[in-house]
């Protein structure tokens, strides 16, 4: 009954630390949100004519070219794509609306690129808090064990939780962030584990066999 009592009790100090460091994270560090008003909006779209001349325009801002689109079939002269300048003297109003479209496809995409930044440097910091403190937890337990009953190991399990918890928080993302600094966090908390481990659990063997 004891050794099922001390094991229960390790899980509920392990599953309790994890739920402590992700719950924590996401009251005091929220994951950053993209404005809600934002709405996506489509590039390509045609400015509609009306008149004698094409009933629609499609422009290519980047290309600095416009194809005119025509109801009747067009002359072969009409057919071929004609300069922005051109198409600015000859369908004023319908550049100018794509031209505002165009602007705000460009701010919808800005907006949404920098969001996709911020959510990369989410992930990577997270990933770091999370293992600063699965390596802790890992110390601390390689501290108290021996000394202390049942928390040593719940301390260890939670702290390799958090661990997996930062991995897959920048799971999605290690092609941006890069390897370098997630190899560096990984490389620094092996390092502390074991020299944690060296120290604690060596010099316990060492007094265990002079007594």
């Amino acid at each position: 009954m004891q050794v099922v009592f001390r094991l229960a009790y390790s899980l509920a100090v392990a599953i309790l630390f994890v739920l402590f460091v992700i719950l924590g994270t996401r009251t005091f560090y929220a994951e950053p949100e993209i404005d809600a008003s934002l709405r996506p909006v489509f590039s390509g779209m045609p400015a509609v004519l009306s008149g004698n001349g094409p009933s629609s325009l499609y422009c290519d801002f980047n290309g600095g070219y416009c194809n005119p689109s025509f109801s009747r079939i067009p002359t072969p002269e009409e057919m071929q794509p004609i300069t922005l300048a051109e198409a600015r003297r000859l369908y004023p109003d319908a550049v100018k609306q794509l031209e505002e479209e165009d602007k705000r496809v460009r701010e919808y995409n800005a907006v949404q690129q920098r969001h996709q930044d911020d959510l990369i440097d989410y992930r990577r910091n997270v990933f770091i808090i999370a293992n600063v403190l699965g390596v802790m937890a890992v110390g601390a337990a390689l501290y108290l064990f021996g000394s202390v009953e049942a928390m040593p190991l719940g301390l260890l399990l939670g702290g390799i939780g958090v661990v997996i918890f930062g991995w897959v928080q920048a799971a999605d993302d290690f092609d941006e962030i890069g390897t370098e600094p997630l190899f560096a966090v990984a490389a620094v908390g092996l390092v502390l584990v074991l020299a944690a481990g060296y120290r604690f659990l060596g010099r316990r063997r060492s007094a265990g066999e002079s007594g």
